[in-house]
């Protein structure tokens, strides 16, 4: 490796990501998410497709899982996890 150059390793650990599972869901669905030390404390913001906030998450830690939606009326949503690089995750909640 040459000065100036990342491996892919590096990368991974230096991003941030969000899955939503399942996607589309009836019940609950789990938010997991990435990020890294320098990225902390971020937050991890859910809206609805109107851009009211429906739940705020303080994140203080580098992994983890949120369960959310058990409750929710149907219809589509959206997770925002704010870092420096902010991530993006449109998921959709069906009738049961």
């Amino acid at each position: 490796i040459t000065e100036g150059t990342t491996s892919v390793d590096e990368d991974y650990f230096q991003s941030s990501a969000l899955k939503v599972y399942p996607n589309p869901f009836n019940e609950g669905t789990s938010l997991e998410f990435r990020t890294n030390s320098t990225n902390l404390p971020a937050e991890l913001q859910v809206t609805d497709i109107t851009g009211r906030i429906i739940s705020t998450f303080a994140i203080n830690t580098i992994t983890g899982l949120i369960q959310i939606g058990e409750h929710w009326n149907p219809g589509i949503y959206f997770a925002t996890l704010s870092t420096e690089r902010s991530k993006t995750v449109r998921f959709i909640k069906t009738e049961k």
